[in-house]
């Protein structure tokens, strides 16, 4: 069972005890006691939508007594999410569990988690995820007819006002959401756009005095802007300033931008726009803004990925650090961090980025007492797949432990590991694991080298009856890593093994020919 499966159980089971008010019993205590241990080892974001339940984007089993109940107090109270923060407080999730069991009426699940003053688990209710979803949609509209506005404008036509600009809601706003859409505006007077108009009104700016004061009065307000919690505005202001600066030509003028973004992209300023990378609409913006803000910029990301709890904010905080251009050599010397999960989150980015002066420091990390650490320094050096990679990445494939093993050899893929060829057939030789060894076989046909197709050919080949059984599932194998590899040499045995004695091997031999021909055909 996935973690995120037993996360929902746990909990679903726990909120059911607390209704049947089993106060003080074992099994009650033991329930908590089982949501609060998931609860210090990550975060965990459970979401309702559609008559779905998942948890970190993961679905979960609804067919369960206790969930159906979990799943109907979840309508009843008109909840869409529920956030369990990292090591949330017992007594937190207790006070949840009241809340969601209480009569609907009067004040809601939020309200009453803010009277017992609940701080690490917060809930968000369907209209809230509706308004915020229109917000951000509003935020795409604005900007496509911004970009019209100022094409009409060149043309002498005069633009039109945004439904925004009206005070109505835009077209695709539903009429059941339109309440909910007008007190999004009410608390978002100053709109996301306001500050970045202005600052647009600088570009071309040809007195240097008013452009510095200009840009002065930018940074102001996005420390302003931050500092209030209106976050969007802030970096809508600060894309606009780093692409004036990208298409500046002249010098001097420049130089004043990049004057202004070195002092406004301090600590304060960006580490509040980093949750912002969970959200798709802002994540490519922020990751620019933290590219721009270099060495601090990639600090306060890696700070970041060494605490993520989750993948969703691992995956999030390494998207951003893919693009960053400072900071690698901090990067690579976080290898010998002695926690071993920050070894295992970098060891997965520098493979990401396919750092090759890493691989000394990933060499070091496959020996790692950890097995999880070894598994993410082998996908590394499988990423990078230079002749230094390749030498560590073979003792790898003879580690202790099974899961390492088939780790690896199931993300091994691409013309250019070639030289990771003959580490696997001497891996497949010595493997004791038959379902590792043939995934060893479908990784050399993902290679595809001429040194993979021959070492598949030699399992492939018919072999005496004495022998058949014991081989015909490598012999499977072999005959889909020949599929894989489409080389004319493979294609050449996959018709001489389509009429194979052994059902297995003729059968995977003849749908991989079919499979190659309708590919040819398309």
């Amino acid at each position: 069972m996935q973690e995120e499966h037993r996360l929902i159980l746990m909990l679903a089971r726990f909120v059911d005890l607390v209704r049947k008010d089993d106060e003080g019993t074992e099994e009650r205590r033991e329930a908590l006691d089982a949501v609060t241990e998931h609860a210090d080892r990550q975060s965990s974001t459970i979401r309702f939508e559609d008559g779905r339940l998942s948890v970190e984007g993961l679905g979960a089993p609804q067919d369960v007594p206790f969930v159906r109940t979990f799943i109907r107090l979840l309508e009843s109270h008109g909840l869409a999410e529920i956030r369990i923060a990292f090591r949330a407080a017992p007594i937190d999730i207790l006070h949840l569990a009241r809340t969601l069991t209480d009569p609907v009426g009067g004040t809601t699940v939020r309200d009453r988690l803010h009277k017992v003053q609940a701080t690490t688990v917060t809930v968000w209710t369907t209209k809230e995820v509706e308004a915020a979803k229109i917000r951000r949609q509003e935020r795409v509209s604005s900007a496509i007819l911004g970009i019209n506005e100022s094409l009409t404008d060149q043309e002498g036509m005069t633009g039109t006002q945004t439904a925004a600009q009206k005070g109505l809601p835009p077209d695709f706003v539903p009429a059941q959401a339109g309440a909910a859409y007008g007190q999004m505006l009410e608390l978002e007077k100053a709109s996301s756009t306001t500050l970045a108009a202005a600052v647009r009104r600088l570009r071309g700016h040809p007195d240097g005095a008013e452009l510095s004061k200009g840009l002065n009065a930018a940074a102001a307000g996005v420390t302003r802007a931050v500092r209030e919690k209106r976050a969007p505005e802030a970096i809508d202001a600060l894309i606009a300033v780093i692409h004036q600066e990208e298409e500046e030509k002249h010098e001097d003028i420049r130089l004043r931008y990049g004057v202004a973004l070195r002092r406004v992209l301090q600590t304060e300023v960006l580490t509040p726009l980093i949750e912002y990378l969970l959200d798709p609409l802002y994540a490519k913006d922020v990751a620019l803004i933290m590219k721009r803000a270099g060495d601090r910029g990639t600090q306060i990301l890696l700070d970041l990925l060494v605490e993520a709890p989750t993948f969703a904010e691992r995956r999030a905080y390494m998207q951003a650090l893919e693009h960053a251009e400072a900071g690698t050599e901090m990067l690579v010397g976080m290898l010998d961090h002695h926690e071993w999960f920050v070894v295992r989150n970098v060891s997965d980015l520098i493979g990401e980025m396919q750092i090759q002066d890493a691989v000394p420091a990933l060499g070091r990390a496959a020996e790692h007492s950890d097995s999880r650490v070894r598994l993410s320094a082998g996908l590394a050096l499988a990423k990078i797949g230079t002749p230094l990679a390749m030498k560590f990445l073979g003792k790898l494939l003879r580690d202790e432990e099974p899961a390492v093993r088939s780790g690896i050899v199931k993300h091994v893929k691409g013309t250019g590991l070639g030289a990771l060829a003959m580490p696997l057939v001497n891996a497949a030789s010595v493997e004791d694991v038959e379902e590792i060894e043939c995934e060893i076989y479908r990784a050399l046909g993902r290679i595809g080298s001429k040194n993979a197709v021959e070492a598949l050919l030699k399992v492939a080949e018919p072999v005496g009856m004495l022998k058949a059984r014991r081989v015909a599932a490598q012999r499977v194998a072999a005959v889909e890593g020949l599929a894989s590899a489409g080389t004319d040499r493979a294609v050449q045995a996959l018709r001489e093994l389509k009429d194979d004695r052994d059902k297995g091997v003729r059968s995977a031999a003849q749908e991989a020919l079919g499979r190659l021909r309708s590919d040819t055909v398309d």
